[in-house]
This record gives C-alpha cells, sequence and structure tokens, in this order.
C-alpha cells in the first residue's frame, strides 16, 4: 500500500473522530445520535469527493472508532457498531456506483465546465443522506428489536443534510480564496 493511501486513510479517520468528538462537545449528553447539524456527514461527503474510494477504510475505521470510543458498551453492541460504520462509510460510494452503472457519472467533469459542478456533489448528498438516516434506523430497530422511529430518522437527515452543505460551502469558498488567491489578474490589483 502506498504512502499516500495510508496518509489519505490515517487523515479521514483522524478528521472524521475528531468531529465526532467536536460534535459531542457543542450537544448534550443524552441526545447526542442526533443532532439539528451533524458534521461528521459532511466530512463523509467531503473525503468521498475529495478522494474517491481511496478513502473509504479510513472514513470506516473512523466511524467505528467513533463507536467503540464515544458511545460504550463494546462487548454487547460491537455487531451494531460494526453494520452502522459500513453503512456510514459506504451508503455514498454505493449510490455512487449505482447511478454510474446506470449511466449517470455526476463526478465526471463537464466538457464545457472544467471542475465537478457542485449541483453534482449536492445530489449525491441529498442521497446519501436520505439512505443513511434510513439504514441506520433499520439497523438500531432490527438490532435492538423495536419499532423504527421515523421522528429518529427525520431528526438524521435534517442534521446530516446540514451539516454535508455546511462542509461543501466551506469546500467551495477554500476552492474560490485559492483561485483567487493564485490568480495572476487579482494579484496584481
Amino acid at each position: 500500500m502506498s504512502t499516500r493511501i495510508i496518509t489519505i486513510n490515517a487523515f479521514t479517520a483522524l478528521v472524521y473522530f475528531g468531529l465526532f468528538a467536536l460534535q459531542l462537545q457543542s450537544m448534550s449528553a443524552g441526545i447526542y445520535g442526533v443532532s439539528f447539524i451533524f458534521l461528521p456527514h459532511g466530512w463523509r461527503v467531503l473525503s468521498f469527493f475529495l478522494f474517491r474510494f481511496s478513502a473509504m477504510p479510513g472514513l470506516f475505521t473512523g466511524h467505528l472508532l467513533t463507536c467503540l470510543v464515544f458511545y460504550g458498551s463494546v462487548s454487547d453492541n460491537w455487531p451494531l457498531y460494526l453494520v452502522t460504520s459500513l453503512q456510514g462509510a459506504y451508503t455514498l460510494p454505493l449510490i455512487y456506483l449505482v447511478l454510474t452503472l446506470c449511466g449517470v457519472d455526476l463526478l465526471k467533469k463537464r466538457k464545457d465546465y472544467p471542475v465537478v459542478p457542485w449541483t453534482s456533489i449536492v445530489f449525491l448528498t441529498v442521497f446519501a443522506t436520505l439512505f443513511n438516516g434510513l439504514l441506520l434506523e433499520i439497523a438500531n430497530s432490527v438490532y435492538f428489536d423495536i419499532p423504527p422511529n421515523w421522528t429518529e430518522v427525520k431528526q438524521y437527515m435534517v442534521g446530516d443534510m446540514i451539516g454535508a452543505l455546511l462542509c461543501i460551502a466551506g469546500l467551495l469558498l477554500f476552492f474560490r480564496w485559492q483561485r483567487r488567491r493564485t490568480d495572476p489578474k487579482r494579484i496584481a490589483d
């Protein structure tokens, strides 16, 4: 395995873990599973956009690590942690693959536009957010043998979507800043 891949995965895992830890500090202890703004989901989207499939092992590792460190009951709940970590890390890539197999490559650069359109990233985010909340609730309800809590699914979707959109907006602003910083015409002004 190359040093680049190891670095990408270590970075992805650490950022996910750090965002989750930061998220816990900003919420009450009783409801840290559901948040109005969930930035770790935004990192899931960004890491796939930036690194594609290379970052998926790191994302899985970061997600699993957060479950093991912050949720406790490892000996009892490790199967749930494993399933939700797989689901959290691989939902977006699987959606991307299905769409690509259907002839829709949302991350392909366009001829008239030299970068991936931000609307494609948002479209993938919407799909990933819908399926992420749904699959997470299904995993919890099956594991604990309780009926699905559809209100919680809606809360997951809202938090994931807002967190992802904030991360996407931050990335777009960073790219715009980089472009302006390195554009010779703007530097001369």
